[in-house]
């Protein structure tokens, strides 16, 4: 089956190029199994301020009822043409919309999202008035019935309008600044046709390997402080069924950032080394993601692949001369422990030793206990959760009153160590091993703090059971996916806690992931 119209030129944008001419621009959505969101999708596309677009609708063999729906949008707008094909993913049917498109300018939509309809038309207005070959915009997020949610990304953390180079855009996409999303842009179409640029076939996490290669590439990144893409949280994404092969994905992805970058800028070595490591082992959702892998019954050898991998970024950091941050090189020294346990169970039982063998800092005079120990669990759970100001000392509380007056033994880290007493290291050891002597780790997620979501990835990669508390949680609000997908429950208040704890029954909140 295959079918395409014919691409119209309806002009009344006013964003003109040099010569007086309304620049093309060729909008890509790939489809696939999308068909309640098709339609909405479609509609904001059609309904652009700037009207000279062609919108290819790349069919990739969606088994519903996509297919027609995207036939019949063709004798809707002539502006649309619909390439059916048979599946390949998201990057074949991607390659396959860029190799027809004929436009001036480049953007990508995934198909259950929504666009604002003045997105084209301010990204085009912003290429004219600073010159810029790429624009980026900020997005937000709704949930599967098209309901706003509220998410906090690092992308939507700027109140003006930012000209960068592309080193300086470069360097932001990869310390996260920047979200490796291409519908968070339109780029000029010679960046892509004039580099040989591609999408991995056969992979995911296609955007975050091939982000760099069009910033790389373009002479001036514009980034605009308006919400103009909306980003819908659905089950079933693709990062919604997590896998090893995934994780492989994330790995190989985050190596193509590298090769690129290293080889288009070389004075960039250096800083993608420090910036490979911290992106393994840092405290942050990364490194949850991509890291703490052993919830995924993980082959040995992948186990061994990534300690390798590890060790090797550290030692070209080191030589180098750079410095590894503090709380990186404490993570790091777990993560290698945990990935040698993955590959040999009894290596690390031996009170004090690190995965090399030598005995990790800590404050004079203070005895380590047993080193990272999977074996006993003394407490019922570990209470894990921010406490920073009055509001979360108050929630935390309340989670604790409920666990104690149900008989429940707890290790709170709050009051476990004394930084003052025993350095960052003692805290980070003291935690660590009260999350492996606990049966259970229960995570207060008030303002998602980031030791919080280490705690509960670090728990979760030993098979240790991990719970959620967020009072006030409603149908229609969102969770990080990780999160979600690594908790048994999430208790929306102290008394649904309780009931759980007397019954045994609860029913989780309807929430999005994210």
């Amino acid at each position: 089956m295959s079918a395409e119209s014919e691409t119209s030129s309806n002009v009344t944008a006013e964003a003109m190029n040099g010569d007086g001419a309304t620049p093309l621009v060729s909008v890509i959505v790939p489809v696939y199994g999308v068909e309640r969101y098709l339609d909405a999708c479609v509609e904001g596309l059609v309904g652009q301020a700037y009207r000279n677009l062609e919108i290819l609708l790349v069919d990739d063999g969606s088994p519903d009822r996509c297919p027609a729906m995207c036939d019949a949008w063709t004798a809707r707008d002539e502006r649309i043409r619909v390439i059916h094909k048979a599946n390949g993913g998201l990057s074949d049917a991607r390659n396959v919309g860029l190799a027809k498109a004929t436009g001036d300018y480049i953007y990508f939509v995934d198909s259950d999202d929504m666009v604002e309809r003045n997105l084209i038309e301010r990204a085009m207005a912003t290429m004219r008035d600073y010159d810029a070959d790429l624009v980026m915009f900020q997005f937000d997020t709704i949930s599967e019935d098209g309901k706003p949610l509220t998410s906090s990304y690092k992308h939507n953390h700027y109140d003006d309008v930012i000209i960068m180079t592309p080193i300086e855009a470069i360097k932001a996409q990869v310390k996260a600044e920047i979200d490796g999303y291409f519908w968070s842009f339109v780029a000029a179409a010679s960046i892509y046709r004039n580099h040989g640029f591609s999408f991995p076939v056969g992979r995911k996490i296609e955007d975050m390997a091939r982000i760099c290669n069009v910033i790389g590439e373009s002479h001036r990144v514009v980034r605009i402080p308006e919400a103009l893409y909306h980003y819908r949280m659905r089950r079933g994404s693709i990062t919604g069924d997590w896998s090893m092969q995934l994780t492989r994905d994330w790995v190989r992805a985050t190596d193509d950032r590298e090769t690129y970058i290293v080889e288009r800028f070389p004075e960039l070595k250096n800083f993608m080394k420090l910036q490979q490591l911290i992106f393994f082992v840092n405290l942050d959702y990364e490194t949850i993601r991509q890291s703490l892998v052993a919830k995924f019954s993980i082959d040995p050898q992948d186990a061994d692949r990534i300690r390798r991998r590890i060790e090797g970024l550290t030692k070209d950091v080191a030589g180098a001369g750079d410095e590894v941050p503090e709380s990186t090189q404490s993570l790091l020294d777990t993560m290698k422990q945990t990935f040698v346990e993955m590959v040999e169970p009894d290596v690390g039982a031996e009170a004090g030793q690190a995965a090399d063998g030598r005995e990790p800092d800590r404050e004079p005079g203070r005895k380590r206990e047993k080193a990272y120990s999977r074996k006993r669990r003394r407490y019922d759970f570990y209470v894990a959760g921010p406490f920073f100001n009055p509001e979360q000392v108050a929630s935390m509380e309340r989670l604790e009153h409920v666990l104690d007056t149900h008989g429940k033994t707890m290790f709170r880290p709050r009051f476990a160590s004394d930084i003052a007493e025993v350095g960052p290291a003692g805290c980070f050891d003291d935690d660590v091993n009260g999350i492996c002597a606990s049966k259970a780790v229960i995570a207060n997620l008030m303002d998602e703090d980031s030791g919080t979501m280490f705690e509960i990835g670090f728990a979760h990669s030993l098979g240790i059971p991990v719970y959620a508390y967020r009072e006030g949680l409603r149908d229609g609000d969102s969770i990080n996916l990780m999160i979600a997908q690594s908790v048994r429950a999430v208790f929306s208040s102290s008394d649904d806690l309780a009931r759980y704890l007397e019954t045994g029954e609860h029913k989780d909140a309807d929430y999005a992931q994210f």
